[in-house]
């Protein structure tokens, strides 16, 4: 199963741990109903995202298909978004019980609000 140049670049995701911990920490947050999102700017010219669903979400199979959704949000608006930052999402319990839509309304409303905090700070 091909998504034929619609997967976003292996080097936009975060893999360790000091990264999340460095978006964490020195980044803004962001809280729905859904999910948090944390967001750092940076001098690199990329984008960069991670994603951390815990088990108090439930199952692994609700995990994963929290993940699979989250993923799906991000590829198909991570052309719109803004390079030079770095967005960790962090699923809550209640993200169990949301649909694909209400995910996309939330991610993007709380992009919209993080990104004009971000840049009129500056």
């Amino acid at each position: 199963m091909s998504r034929g140049g619609k997967r976003y670049p292996r080097c936009e995701r975060m893999q360790y741990k000091w990264e999340f911990d460095q978006v964490k920490k020195q980044g803004q947050s962001f809280a729905g109903k859904f999910i948090v999102l944390s967001f750092l700017k940076h001098n690199l010219n990329r984008r960069r995202i991670g994603y951390i669903i815990t088990r108090r979400i439930g199952s692994a199979v609700i995990r994963n298909k929290i993940r699979r959704r989250l993923r799906e949000i991000y590829r198909s608006h991570h052309h719109s978004l803004t390079s030079g930052i770095s967005i960790v999402i962090i699923a809550r319990p209640s993200a169990s019980r949301a649909s694909y839509r209400e995910f996309d309304k939330e991610f993007l409303n709380l992009y919209q609000l993080a990104h004009g905090s971000l840049w009129d700070s500056t």
